[in-house]
């Protein structure tokens, strides 16, 4: 759809694989700087929240099947977002 749009973004310089990886890393990356910071704040319940939002994007970026669904990125993707603010929330909160 940016190919098309003529928007140059970093799926279309990369290709689709190296930007998925690139996610992932990032992701990972994220993780490891909260979970070593929040350990050191001593915010234990914001790491569980975390921990949740991690492992489901990281299931979502990694699932051949869940990439197929139409509402992929605009959905399921961007969703992540708004269910790691809900989570930090909740946990935060319970």
């Amino acid at each position: 759809i940016d190919k098309k749009a003529g928007v140059s973004t970093i799926p279309i310089f990369l290709g689709a694989n190296k930007s998925a990886q690139l996610s992932q890393l990032a992701l990972a990356l994220f993780f490891i700087v909260s979970v070593v910071h929040y350990t050191w704040s001593r915010q234990y319940e914001i790491i569980a929240a975390f921990s949740i939002s991690f492992a489901s994007t990281w299931i979502f970026l990694s699932s051949a099947t869940i990439k197929r669904h139409r509402l992929y990125y605009e959905g399921i993707l961007d969703g992540t977002l708004f269910l790691q603010g809900l989570l930090v929330l909740a946990c935060y909160f319970l």
